[in-house]
């Protein structure tokens, strides 16, 4: 028997080492919750399963270094996780794009980040080979 918990998978990107495969699609955004009163939708820039980065634009002078949020993240106009609890990783004051690290994920949530993730690589797998034929 193979125990997960003991595999490491590490993508090279063109920045360095990834730790994971990161994905997009134009219908994800992402809910953040700024204060107990004000939350904003933003569009997702890219997700994966030990975090996500968005596009802030306007907002981005919000956020900053070790910031903890909370998030939940949509799909196709639904609700796909809620309440994830996150910290700002970095912020791209030029590209307008907060980075943030997912902490303290249950099993249930980060076996949905799975699914989504993976589910998002097979429809644009699918978009792709489409677009080929």
């Amino acid at each position: 028997m193979i125990d997960l918990e003991d595999l490491t998978f590490v993508y090279k990107g063109k920045l360095g080492e990834r730790r994971c495969y990161r994905v997009y699609h134009k219908d994800l955004l992402v809910i953040v919750f700024l204060s107990q009163k004000e939350k904003k939708l933003f569009s997702v820039r890219d997700l994966n399963t030990y975090g996500v980065a968005f596009i802030a634009e306007k907002d981005k002078d919000r956020f900053y270094k070790d910031q903890v949020l909370y998030l939940s993240i949509v799909f196709k106009r639904k609700i796909i996780l809620r309440n994830l609890k996150a910290r700002v990783i970095r912020v791209h004051h030029d590209k307008n794009v907060v980075a943030c690290e997912f902490l303290e994920l249950t099993r249930k949530q980060e076996y949905t980040l799975d699914e989504l993730c993976l589910l998002i690589q097979k429809e644009l797998l699918t978009y792709k080979k489409k677009e080929k034929n």
